[in-house]
């Protein structure tokens, strides 16, 4: 016992943290992906949460979800990425400009995997505002790849040197915006349910923890 605790002590705290969020995200998302066929709680979840966010509907918010939801398609999230990479660069930062490119597209490949794997039929077209997608539904690969990308931005604006401290406040708060807008655009605009979008955010989050978890490990070997 007396050995396993002090091989614990020499674990560095972001891994730890790292390892406790993948845990209980991919447990949530494993719960939700078990559960949604059969589940009348996630049904109701799904079928209230709709109803909400679709009340909101008007034609300048049409238009604001619709440019929300375009930025995190495949042209818009290979902008924003190459943004990110071009400052993390420019800064003088290759290994982290490598990493946020690994984060987003490893994001997208793993819903794909999983839409694959689960698919779940998408909600009516009838109540949808755009074309909606031929992939399947769960999870949403949109609501996915932006909160990689917003969790990309926080690490780089954070590790910034020579950024003031009310800055970064204002980027990481809207990073975290612009993450749940998408995520709200996929059901306001009908592609997506509720469940989808969630299932989405717990997939990301674990795997941005093991990708900050990983470079977190290697930056601290390196120094």
């Amino acid at each position: 016992m007396m050995k396993l605790l002090s091989f614990l002590r020499t674990i560095p705290l972001p891994l730890v943290l790292a390892a406790v969020v993948v845990v209980l995200s991919l447990y949530g998302f494993y719960e939700l992906a078990s559960d949604y066929r059969n589940s009348v709680a996630i049904a109701r979840f799904d079928d209230e949460m709709t109803r909400r966010v679709q009340n909101w509907r008007d034609p300048v918010l049409d238009v604001v979800m619709k440019f929300i939801t375009h930025s995190a398609g495949i042209f818009g999230m290979s902008l924003l990425t190459l943004s990110l990479w071009i400052y993390l660069r420019h800064n003088s930062r290759p290994s982290e400009a490598a990493a946020t490119v690994f984060l987003v597209i490893g994001g997208v490949a793993l819903s794909d995997v999983f839409k694959w794997l689960l698919r779940r039929v998408r909600p009516e077209e009838a109540m949808a505002l755009i074309k909606t997608p031929i992939t399947s539904s769960f999870p949403s690969g949109h609501s996915m790849s932006s909160l990689c990308w917003s969790m990309a931005a926080i690490n780089a604006i954070l590790l910034a040197a020579g950024v003031d401290p009310v800055t970064k406040v204002i980027v990481c708060l809207l990073a975290v915006v612009y993450a749940v807008a998408v995520g709200i655009s996929r059901v306001y605009l009908g592609v997506h349910y509720p469940s989808d979008v969630l299932a989405a955010w717990l997939l990301g989050a674990a795997w941005v923890a093991v990708v900050m978890g990983f470079y977190s490990w290697d930056r601290s070997r390196a120094h």
